[in-house]
């Protein structure tokens, strides 16, 4: 039997209403709950949406209560509000004019009193802005005092110090703070550091004795308001490799994203500032960074899939340090743009990235030590225009392929050339100009079995200047990891079969060619192989672990003229080590060193061994004992001993918990000696075995508190 199309339209659409008000009616009694004497008690409120502190609450009855009824309990956010509110026969009105509604997430509940007998009725969540308007609003302070003492101390043969004892204190704050909108959110944060010593202030290496003692290591405020966002303080900008990449320094950047497209705008001080004084440093335009970017992914309903990257840059920095720098700089100044372009299959299977930078340096005559000096003669330094450029490619053809009885299969396979133009130098990047790099690599596994083979290749000079030199590097590296048991499919007494690693590496870096002009000879020309072997084995047994380790580097120098000038290094260690659960745990290293030098025959040997142990009692009190001894024998003369002693007590301390019962702090007591007899040179000339003992000890203590 055929059914008319426009019946069975209208019999599932009749069946679609039908549904949709037994939904609604349902989700109606679940909100409006009724009692066994017909009585259904409604919250008129919303509860999509934030509202505000001043909003009424509205409790709509379906009759007017009787007195077998009893009466009905308003309370919200844990107060009884029943008293305040209006009422007539069919509602109960709260409006919280003199108190507003507590911010954040309140309940709403509403009881059925009768005598001593209450019963919860109906029960829904509301959600309050704050008096500012605010969704949510949040601090976060931080505070934590340290302090590092030397109660005593003692020296046998040794000077003495500056400071036998004393007492530093330190401290550490920082506050972040949230203020979340309906329309946009603002996050600060900043961060203070303090400490009791002036040599060891913030700002010490810059100002000296002048330095604040306390003083404002960063802030930041965020803005964010839909796919935008304005930063000003401490930023970082730029994913260029060779014109801006992750240059930070305080000033403001601006960000946007959306639909696949993202643009950014930053203007920064020329380094990165410290403390109060210079909180935005950048009006002055002969020391700052601006920059600019644009991205777009081509294919925006997969992300990364193929993204384009656009980046500008223009930049100036005085001969100024940043507050750590102690060097002799120059003044910079440096434009450019760079285009990179990334792209990759799904999962990862073929990957692309590639870019290509343009940049223009100089170095402008704004140096006072130069120009003020006035008998100085400034030759202006030419501007140069020069280009790098960057691929970087990988396949992955077999990605976890089950392989018989062998396990998984995984083989990643890689390339990557660089080339960076003779006097290229971009302000904002650290760029080893004059260099072209090359390299491959692959990636294997199979089963617990893994390893990595590849090979470099560089060289400078790409000018080719016949004056000159040349030089050339050839590497080549291979790292394997195999666990024996699973590789001969043990199961048996498994952890009697080691973990085996193995790393070879061979280096050559050699001179092209003599270079002409007479500067160089050919005994200036370098011409050196390093190889370099590393074999170890690992056992795990129960709660023993086992570890033996060879490790062996040669120096081969091919130079005209120094071909015996060759070294060999060499460390064999074994190390043994016993967990016995929660209560501590005890390693014994031994260990041999040697250093060869062929073209002296001369060898020089060092044995040591160290015993540590870890005690804890629980999460309470640890000690720890700590125990080397270190024996040189060099080619001539007397032996060198060397020798050191530890004992620290941790305690955390518990007498003042947080909130969630975990202790504040921690302090500690150490003892520390140590012992040496080294040959005393004022005496070698008279006796070459002449000896100096040296003996020190230091009792110290500190202490770490978060405050809050």
């Amino acid at each position: 039997m055929k059914t008319h199309p426009s019946r069975s339209f209208l019999a599932r659409s009749v069946a679609a209403v039908a549904l949709l008000a037994t939904c609604t009616a349902l989700h109606a009694a679940a909100q409006t709950p009724t009692s066994p004497d017909g009585l259904s008690v409604t919250v008129r409120v919303d509860t999509t949406r934030f509202l505000s502190a001043t909003t009424p609450i509205e409790v709509a009855l379906s009759r007017p209560l009787t007195t077998a009824d009893g009466e009905l309990v308003l309370v919200v956010g844990g107060t009884d509000v029943t008293a305040l509110a209006e009422r007539t026969p069919l509602a109960l009105t709260y409006r919280p004019s003199v108190e507003p509604l507590p911010a954040g997430t309140t309940a709403v509940v509403i009881y059925r009193q009768v005598g001593s007998h209450w019963t919860e009725v109906t029960r829904t969540t509301i959600k309050v802005l704050t008096a500012g308007g605010f969704r949510r609003v949040s601090a976060a302070p931080q505070a934590t005092l340290g302090n590092r003492g030397q109660l005593a101390s003692g020296r046998d043969g040794l000077p003495e110090p500056d400071r036998p004892t004393y007492q530093d204190f330190s401290l550490n704050g920082s506050l972040g703070t949230t203020h979340e909108h309906a329309r946009f959110t603002l996050e600060s944060s900043l961060t203070l550091v303090g400490s009791s010593r002036r040599e060891e202030a913030l700002r010490y290496g810059l100002r000296q004795a002048k330095a604040p003692r306390i003083d404002l290591s960063d802030y930041r405020l965020s803005l964010r308001s839909g796919g935008a966002a304005l930063t000003v303080g401490h930023t970082t900008f730029g994913t260029s490799r060779h014109l801006v990449s992750g240059f930070g320094a305080r000033g403001a950047s601006l960000a946007w994203n959306r639909g696949g497209t993202s643009v950014g705008l930053t203007t920064m001080g020329g380094a990165a500032t410290v403390g109060w004084d210079q909180l935005l440093p950048i009006t002055n335009p002969d020391h700052r960074v601006t920059a600019a970017s644009l991205g777009r992914e081509l294919l925006p309903r997969r992300p990364g899939a193929m993204r384009v990257d656009a980046t500008w840059l223009s930049a100036s920095m005085l001969p100024r340090g940043a507050f750590t720098q102690g060097a002799v700089i120059d003044a910079e100044s440096s434009e450019g743009g760079s285009v990179q372009l990334s792209a990759a299959t799904p999962g990862q299977r073929l990957r692309l990235t590639t870019g290509l930078s343009r940049s223009r340096f100089d170095n402008p005559a704004l140096d006072p030590q130069l120009t003020g000096a006035g008998n100085t003669a400034v030759v202006q330094v030419e501007r140069e225009t020069n280009t790098a450029r960057f691929i970087e490619t990988g396949v992955s053809p077999i990605q976890n392929l089950k392989v018989g009885g062998l396990g998984i299969a995984r083989l990643s396979l890689g390339a990557r050339h660089e080339r960076v133009d003779p006097l290229y130098r971009s302000v904002a990047s650290y760029v080893q100009s004059d260099r072209q790099h090359e390299g491959a690599d692959a990636s294997f596994g199979l089963g617990a079995v893994s390893g990595q083979v590849g090979v470099t290749r560089s060289r400078d000079n790409l000018a080719s200047i016949p004056t000159l030199l040349t030089t050339r590097n050839r590497g080549r590296t291979t790292s394997l990891a195999i666990p024996l048991a699973p590789l001969f499919r043990v199961q048996k007494q498994a952890r009697w079969f080691p973990a085996f690693n193995a790393t070879l590496s061979r280096t050559q870096q050699a001179g092209d060619g003599v270079p002409t002009g007479g500067v160089f000879t050919p005994d200036q020309v370098p011409d050196q192989l390093s190889l370099m072997r590393d074999l170890g084995l690992q056992w795990q047994i129960g709660t023993w672990r086992l570890g033996i380790r060879s490790n062996r580097s040669e120096q081969d120098n091919r130079q005209v003229g120094r071909a015996a000038a060759d070294f060999v290094t060499g460390a064999n260690v074994v190390s043994l080590g016993w967990s016995f659960g929660a209560t501590g745990d005890v390693s014994l290293d031994v260990g041999e060193d040697f250093q060869h030098t062929r073209e002296r025959n001369e060898r020089t040997r060092t044995r040591r061994a160290t015993f540590n142990t870890n005690l804890r009692r629980g999460q309470s009190t640890s000690a720890v004992i700590a125990l080397s001894l270190l024996r040189t024998t060099p080619p001539s003369g007397p032996v060198t001993l060397n020798g050191e002693q530890r004992v620290e007590i941790t305690q955390p301390l518990n007498i003042w918990r947080n909130r969630n019962g975990a202790s504040r702090g921690q302090v500690f007591l150490r003892f520390g000696r140590t012992t040496a007899r080294i040959p005393d040179f004022a005496l070698q000339a008279t006796n070459p075995l002449a000896v100096l003992q040296q003996r020190q000890w230091t009792v110290s203590s500190g202490l770490n508190l978060r405050l809050f």
